[in-house]
Formats: structure tokens, C-alpha cells, sequence
């Protein structure tokens, strides 16, 4: 006796061969083998896209447990899996893994145009990781980056929480728009861009806003912090002198920081953008002199 299974797969390939037969026969050629462009599927379900390569017909077949929604135009959802015949240059569908499966798991959907090739996605629990590789954004501004979805054409920003924050450094592409920002066919991996917090914001509260990644819309929120080195009390200058001469962060003017700063101050003008005068300097370093050692 055939199993279910073994009869929805024959009829798959069936349907997909018919597919797929139809379309040689009516262009008389072989497009590339179409390709997977997503390499991680949420735990509770996310897009995947193929790159079809105007192949005539794509199939895709993915194992017991798994579902599959949300097919693109064109395709038609088999047991088992989904065909496109004639597609656009991109289908996708939305892969759903079942109950039972755990985060850091993986799955082989296969792809079937001229031959048929195994692809491997992990499951990843997307909610749980966040776009954002930064949680901070520094009081006087810093770089805010996320990764680029696979495949994806283009990513964005928008809705922050305060309005008056400053955008500004988009890295490649990036261009601000009205309430944010986009990186129309982002050729890096990641995109990047200086946020500013509004000048009422001061550390500790936070800016909330919507990230695009090509793939999904996520909300995120970043904490204002000051990751700037302590200032002591009783130095002779400004806090911005002092913290643009210790490179370290650690509170403490070292003399080869202090050297550095001379030379930088004599050849660019200024210290890390903050201007210093020769007394100013002189200043400093007898006021570093006279410090006793934790």
C-alpha cells in the first residue's frame, strides 16, 4: 500500500514536471537554476524568497510539519509544497515550522527548475534577536546599524518616538525622507546611520522606532546613554577638553595621551574636533603633574 505521503509527493513532481515541460516547450530554452535568497526562517514563521531567474516553472517542496502560506501571484500551493508556472523574477511564500521545532534547528526546502537543488535555512527566533546591533545610542549622538534581509531591494526607518530626533551619516544609499529614512537597493549586508537624541532627552529615556529590514517590521527602542569618560571635579579646563585628550575612557590624562593631543592640536588645529591653546595646555599638564596615583 503507497503511503500518503509518497502519493503527494508523486503528485508534486507530476504537477511540477508537467510545469516545467510546458514552459521548454514553449520557449525552446533553459534559463539558470532558480535559488534561494533567504537564509533563516522565523520560529513562528517568515518569508522566504527565491530568485527564479526567469526560469519557465519553479517548484519548492519542504518537509512533513512545515506549512506554507501566503504563496506569491502565480503560484499554486501542491501537498508538499507550491508551483509557479511562468513566475516574475522573485516568488515567495511564508514558511511556517511546526510545534515541535527549536531555535537553532535547521531545515532543507528543495528548489526544482532544470534539476533540483537542497537549500538549508535556520530557524532563528527574530523577535528574540532584534534588528538593532546597537541597544544604546550615545546623549550627543552615535551609529545605529542593522542587518540587510537576504535579497532584499530595499530597507527603511520611520515612525520615531521622539519626533525631533536628528538623522544624519547614512551609510551607501541612504537617503533621509519625511519622518525617516531609506536605503534603496542597499548593496552591503548592513546599513548604518548617525541618530541624534532630541535636545530634551537627556540619559536613561529612550527613542522608539520602526526598522525595515526587506523582509520584516519590527519596533524597536534604544536607551540614551554617555559612555564618555568621567570628568574629574577640580580639572583646570573644559570637559570637553579633557575628554577629547583621553582616548582611552578611563578618567585619566596619560603623558603619551597628552603628547598625542599637543602633536594633533599642532598639525590639525584642534584635539578631536575641541580647540586647545598653548596655555591651555601648559595648564593641563601641570595640573596632571600634581595628581596622586589611585
Amino acid at each position: 500500500m503507497v503511503s500518503t505521503h509518497i502519493r503527494s509527493k508523486r503528485l508534486l513532481i507530476f504537477v511540477f514536471v508537467s510545469v516545467v515541460i510546458a514552459g521548454i516547450a514553449l520557449s525552446g530554452a533553459v534559463a539558470a537554476q532558480p535559488s534561494v535568497q533567504t537564509d533563516t526562517v522565523d520560529i513562528d514563521g517568515s518569508e522566504v524568497v527565491v530568485d527564479t531567474d526567469s526560469y519557465e516553472g519553479v517548484g519548492i517542496e519542504v518537509p512533513d510539519g512545515y506549512e506554507i502560506s501566503e504563496i506569491s501571484d502565480g503560484g499554486t500551493e501542491q501537498p508538499g509544497g507550491a508551483v509557479w508556472q511562468s513566475p516574475p523574477e522573485t516568488v515567495s511564500f511564508v514558511l511556517t515550522p511546526p510545534a515541535s521545532a527549536s531555535t537553532g534547528e535547521s531545515v532543507d526546502i528543495s528548489v526544482s527548475g532544470d534539476e533540483t537543488q537542497t537549500y538549508t535555512l535556520t530557524l532563528a527566533d527574530k523577535s528574540a534577536e532584534g534588528p538593532l546591533n546597537e541597544e544604546s545610542v550615545q546623549v550627543d549622538g552615535s551609529e545605529i546599524s542593522f542587518a540587510v534581509a537576504s535579497g532584499a531591494s530595499a530597507v527603511a526607518v520611520e515612525s520615531f518616538d521622539p519626533e525631533n530626533v536628528e538623522l544624519s551619516d547614512f551609510s551607501g544609499v541612504g537617503q533621509a525622507q519625511p519622518g525617516g529614512a531609506i536605503w534603496n537597493g542597499p548593496q552591503a549586508d548592513t546599513v548604518s546611520f548617525t541618530l541624534t537624541p532630541a535636545e530634551d532627552q537627556e540619559v536613561g529615556d529612550t527613542i522608539v522606532f520602526d526598522v525595515f529590514d526587506g523582509d520584516d517590521t519590527t519596533t524597536v527602542a534604544v536607551e540614551i546613554a554617555d559612555d564618555s569618560s568621567p570628568v574629574p571635579d577640580d580639572f583646570v579646563g573644559s570637559p570637553d577638553q579633557f575628554q577629547a585628550i583621553d582616548g582611552s575612557n578611563d578618567g585619566e590624562l596619560g603623558a603619551i595621551e597628552i603628547a598625542e593631543a599637543i602633536t594633533e592640536n599642532g598639525e590639525q588645529g584642534n584635539v578631536n574636533g575641541i580647540e586647545i591653546s598653548p596655555i591651555e595646555f601648559a595648564q593641563i599638564i601641570d595640573w596632571n603633574g600634581n595628581q596622586q596615583p589611585n
